[in-house]
Formats: structure tokens, sequence, C-alpha cells
């Protein structure tokens, strides 16, 4: 059976120091709408706001109180299939330049449901070439990692599996 065709769309609010402030996501299918709101307030507290119409058959989108006590001290979302969330961590420890290992607790967001869920992550600076860097992604919850080659400003270039950065014409 083939997946479901489903649309995303959204914005996300860093502020300085790479953290984060705010992330809205859409996600649209057949039938279907949700929307969260994310946000990470200056005294770090985190809050969201979640909305469902429609019939589908995902989980439900944002994640039950509780889940503010996980994301106590973390920094950053992870908008699942979207590489632009591993900047923050990465450019906040030099590894897109400098050599070492930064372990962050994120408030990761699974797409299309736009559940959340606090998932640890590891991001450890491989290696530096002309063009950038690579970095390796655990997520230390699963053993999942990914080498991510990096531009010079630390966006993804590459994400195997997801993502390649298209060239400009």
């Amino acid at each position: 059976m083939d997946p479901e065709p489903y649309q995303v769309f959204y914005t996300l609010d860093v502020r300085p120091g790479f953290i984060h402030g705010q992330l809205t996501v859409k996600a649209t299918g057949n039938g279907w709408h949700r929307e969260l709101v994310l946000r990470r307030d200056e005294s770090g507290a985190w809050t969201w706001q979640a909305l469902a119409e429609g019939e589908c058959q995902l989980p439900a989108p944002g994640a039950p109180r509780e889940l503010e006590a996980e994301l106590e001290g973390a920094l950053d979302c992870d908008l699942g299939l979207s590489p632009l969330t591993n900047l923050m961590p990465v450019r906040r420890a030099n590894l897109h330049t400098d050599p070492g290992t930064c372990d962050v607790m994120v408030a990761w967001v699974a797409v299309p449901e736009l559940s959340l869920h606090a998932a640890p992550q590891r991001y450890e600076h491989l290696r530096r070439h002309d063009s950038g860097s690579a970095v390796r992604f655990t997520a230390l919850d699963t053993g999942f990692t990914a080498d991510l080659e990096l531009d010079a400003d630390g966006l993804v270039l590459t994400y195997p599996g997801l993502a390649r950065r298209a060239r400009s014409t």
C-alpha cells in the first residue's frame, strides 16, 4: 500500500545563539489538516498548541503536558524530515569548524502527524574539507546515525537518505 500524500509547511524563528524561539508547522493531506505551534520562552519553558481537523489514521498532534518536564534544559527543536533544524546545535557548538562532540535534548516533531517527543541527540565533528565539513548525527534513543555534509556556514548540503541541497541555476 502506498503512503498517503501530504504537504508540510513551516516557519522557524531562532534566537541569537542559535536557540529555538518558535516553530509553526502545518501538515495537510486528503481530507485532514494539522497544525503545531511550538514555543520556547526566554526562561526556557516549552509550550505548544496543536490543532487537528478531518479524519486520518495518524496519532494525535502535540503531546501530553508531562513532556514539559522532559524538555527542561532543551534549547532546540528538530522537525522530522527537515535538515534545517540540525543547524542549531551544530552552530552553537561550532562543530562545522572545530573538532568536538555535543549531546543535546531536543523537542522532536514527527511528520506528518506533528506529535511531539523528547529526543536525545549527538552531533560529532568528523572532518573539515575545502567547501565545509562533515558532522555525524546520532539519535541516542534509537541508534540511528547519518553523516551530514555541511557548507562553510553549517547548513546541511547532504543528509543521506533524506535530502540534498538543490543547486541554483
